[in-house]
């Protein structure tokens, strides 16, 4: 559920961010998207000591394949996700266009 609703929510929170730098709303937004990174962290330690609890049990037991499609993997996107929406928060402060992309890096001010 983490992935479906807090993950684009953070996501959103940074786009916005991004709109809104220079602006007197930037200091809110800012404090939003930490406490979006403080509620994903503590989610994604929570779910990476569920998923290698099953994956060890499921291990004992040859159950493999559920602990993976079940407990593993969504645990292993949500890590790769949440990079994504970190990369994005630091391209924020660090490019000019306020804007970040893992494949073209500072996308160039629009014109």
């Amino acid at each position: 559920m983490c992935i479906l609703v807090k993950v684009p929510m953070l996501w959103v929170k940074i786009s916005n961010l991004s709109l809104s730098m220079g602006t007197s709303n930037q200091s809110y937004i800012t404090f939003a998207v930490l406490l979006g990174f403080y509620t994903i962290g503590t989610l994604l330690i929570d779910c990476s000591k569920v998923a290698l609890h099953f994956w060890r049990i499921a291990g004992q037991r040859q159950m493999v394949c559920i602990a993976l499609v079940f407990n593993v993997l969504p645990v292993v996107l949500l890590w790769i996700l949440t990079i994504v929406c970190i990369s994005h928060f630091i391209g924020v402060f660090m490019c000019d266009s306020h804007n970040f992309s893992i494949m073209h890096f500072c996308t160039p001010l629009g014109g």
